[in-house]
């Protein structure tokens, strides 16, 4: 009947130490067990056996501080591992970002384009409305008249919104849509 070696794992850090460290504790109470025995009186043990139980546990003691040596290594070997694992997994998880995002910024830029366009209508019909209310008439008037157009405007040829027959009309401009095309992302981190 054979048996089959299993295949060797490779141990822990933690077990190399371990198992030195119980070999050297074994090997050091063998020693103190022999000089007990010898000052008890044992007669059958010679400086021999006391030589060879020190001789023994000198060994295990080096092989002890081997181990710790080569534990150290091991640890460092796995922690450069994971290192290079987590350094491999985040460059790939880098590759392709442009392929990824360049199809949504060019879908973006379209609807970007798009609520541009509008603005830009509904500001042409609010310049109309004040520039036909400038050739028509005293457009600063406030009377109770519905009909009559009032403008604000704030600087020499800044029209910001008008009202007429109860309904306020704005400029909206291109800069306040890309401000509120922003704004929600200003104070955002990565």
């Amino acid at each position: 009947m054979s048996t089959k070696s299993q295949p060797s794992r490779e141990l822990t850090p933690a077990e190399i130490i371990a198992q030195a460290e119980a070999e050297y504790l074994a090997a050091q109470q063998h020693v103190e067990t022999v000089e007990a025995q010898i000052a008890a009186g044992d007669e059958d043990l010679t400086p021999e056996d006391l030589d060879k139980a020190k001789s023994v546990s000198r060994f295990a003691d080096l092989r002890r501080a081997a181990a710790e040596r080569k534990a150290a290594r091991a640890a460092a070997k796995q922690q450069r591992a994971h290192t290079a694992k987590v350094i491999d997994d985040n460059i790939i998880a880098t590759q392709g970002l442009e392929q990824q995002i360049d199809p949504l910024l060019q879908q973006a830029r379209v609807l970007i384009d798009q609520a541009l366009e509008i603005t830009k209508r509904h500001d042409r019909a609010v310049f109309a409305i004040a520039e036909l209310a400038e050739t028509e008439g005293n457009p600063y008037s406030h009377d109770d008249d519905p009909d009559v157009i009032g403008l604000a405007r704030p600087g020499a040829f800044e029209l910001t919104w008008f009202e007429t027959r109860g309904v306020r009309g704005e400029v909206y401009g291109s800069q306040k849509v890309l401000t509120r095309l922003t704004s929600q992302y200003r104070n955002r981190s990565i």
